[in-house]
């Protein structure tokens, strides 16, 4: 094959210049740079974001035993523990909807879980996830 049938086909033109540093010092910039935020509220440093930090958050609550103890302890305000606090992750995309349903699922499967079926019916009502209960 020649070099014209291997190449990559061009990208389609953006109306923005994509950012390829993404080191904290980039995104410092690029925060400082935007109007559109209120720069007087600060960056949160507590909470990590990202795919990796969403499903590492999720595993800790099934280890826990987040699900099991859901239904008893979701509404105590002092108990942060008690709920998954995966929204962020679920609302921005960093994490599958289909993959925490299915791990739900699999989790009540495996052993008595009393949680799991308070914790799917707010997943999917609440969360707007209604279409995430995989059925297969």
């Amino acid at each position: 094959a020649n070099a014209a049938s291997t190449a990559v086909p061009a990208l389609i033109a953006l109306p923005f210049e994509p950012v390829l540093d993404l080191s904290a010092d980039a995104i410092a910039r690029l925060v400082a740079e935007m109007d559109a935020i209120d720069h007087a509220v600060p960056a949160v440093t507590h909470t990590l974001g990202g795919s990796v930090e969403g499903y590492r958050r999720w595993d800790a609550f099934v280890a826990r035993g987040g699900l099991n103890s859901y239904a008893a302890r979701r509404n105590d305000s002092l108990d942060p523990s008690g709920v998954s606090r995966m929204s962020a992750f679920l609302n921005l995309g960093m994490v599958s909807p289909l993959r925490i349903g299915r791990e739900v699922r699999t989790v009540a499967r495996n052993r008595t879980c009393a949680g799991a079926a308070k914790f799917t019916a707010e997943f999917e009502t609440w969360r707007g996830e209604g279409g995430s209960q995989p059925r297969h």
